[in-house]
């Protein structure tokens, strides 16, 4: 029976079916490693870097300010001129009107809308330089607070920044008594070193109030210069403590400010930056409509003079010119704003560390 139930048991299992096989285990990719804290090396680097940049683009911007051939002293003659002609134009016609020469005045007339169109185009191109302008110089105060914030982190990295004094103790009031701390009945203290380490009570020694009356008065505030002040060594080594952790503190808040001073300074160049492009993206639009009347007058009412219209197609070649300009310094723009974001966002993640360890 046995032997019978061993033979069934055999057969079935060479019947029955393989294993389908494992499916292959999908392997997570490894985690994307932490980016590691900047060094003091690479602070330091890149401090200097920033200020030598953010320097250069200062000088650049004073130097097309002051660029008599720049986009501003364009626009701003182009409407001066036109302003005078179409005054000039209105003022004949009224004259001609008041001569009695009224064909005279209707031919004139015929001028005037074409001029006008030219006109309010260039007061819109003077109307966006102007506030171009303004943008540019508002900008400079932001960059110069970069440079501050990263010269303030590079003194503190090189070790040039100073702590801040202690608190001067307050003068004794000579009318009062000098007031003694006496310290408490003498009893077993735990191991202890002035120079606030753990030590060891000599053997055989008991521990006992000393005369340590020109450290104690530094750290209590109290003048103790002519008489002898007995302090408990655990108080001084409590106080000495206090001093410690009070030091850390005040350089720790230095840090937060700092931090806070550079992003600060960091939005305010970012918001310059973007409110610039965005001026430049009306700059472009302007130039766009004048290229576009220029085409379209030179296809549709070409200027009977030769002269004429050989300005004109100069003119449309030169406006063409500043558009291409004008989308170059916009690719520019956008370029610098992604670096700003950038920046910022390290400087906001630099802050944040900075603020946890507060």
């Amino acid at each position: 029976m046995t032997l019978f139930c061993t033979l069934i048991l055999a057969s079935t299992l060479m019947q029955a079916p393989a294993p389908s096989p494992m499916p292959p285990r999908t392997v997570a990719p490894p985690p994307a490693a932490a980016k590691a804290p900047e060094t003091d090396a690479e602070k330091i680097a890149n401090a200097r870097d920033s200020i030598k940049q953010t320097t250069q683009t200062i000088e650049k911007i004073e130097a097309r300010l002051a660029d008599p051939n720049g986009e501003y002293q364009k626009a701003e003659a182009a409407f001066e001129g036109l302003n005078t002609k179409l005054k000039a134009l209105k003022a004949d016609i009224a004259k001609m009107r008041a001569d009695g020469k009224a064909e005279a005045a209707a031919e004139a007339e015929k001028t005037l809308p074409a001029l006008q169109d030219d006109w309010q185009l260039a007061k819109e191109r003077f109307d966006i330089s102007i506030r171009q302008k303004k943008a540019t110089l508002d900008a400079i105060p932001g960059l110069k607070e970069r440079i501050a914030g990263n010269q303030q982190l590079l003194d503190r990295l090189e070790g040039r920044t100073q702590p801040p004094p202690a608190a001067a103790p307050t003068p004794a009031d000579p009318a009062k008594p000098k007031p003694t701390v006496v310290a408490a009945p003498p009893k077993p203290l735990p191991d202890f070193q002035l120079t606030g380490g753990e030590g060891k009570t000599p053997p055989g020694e008991t521990s006992t109030n000393v005369n340590l009356a020109p450290k104690a008065a530094s750290l209590l505030g109290i003048d103790g210069t002519s008489e002898a002040i007995k302090i408990d060594p655990l108080v001084l080594q409590a106080h000495e403590r206090l001093a410690v952790r009070r030091g850390l503190l005040r350089d720790l808040e230095g840090r937060v400010r700092e931090a806070e001073g550079r992003v600060r300074a960091m939005e305010r160049t970012l918001q310059s930056a973007e409110k610039i492009l965005q001026l430049e993206q009306e700059s472009a639009r302007q130039f766009e409509k004048v290229v576009g009347k220029m085409s379209n007058t030179l296809q549709t009412q070409p200027p009977r003079d030769a002269r004429e219209k050989d300005e004109l197609a100069t003119k449309l070649a030169e406006t063409e010119g500043q558009l291409a300009e004008s989308r170059a310094r916009m690719a520019r723009i956008v370029a610098r704003v992604t670096t700003h974001n950038e920046t910022l966002a390290g400087l906001k993640a630099e802050l944040a560390v900075v603020t946890r360890e507060e």
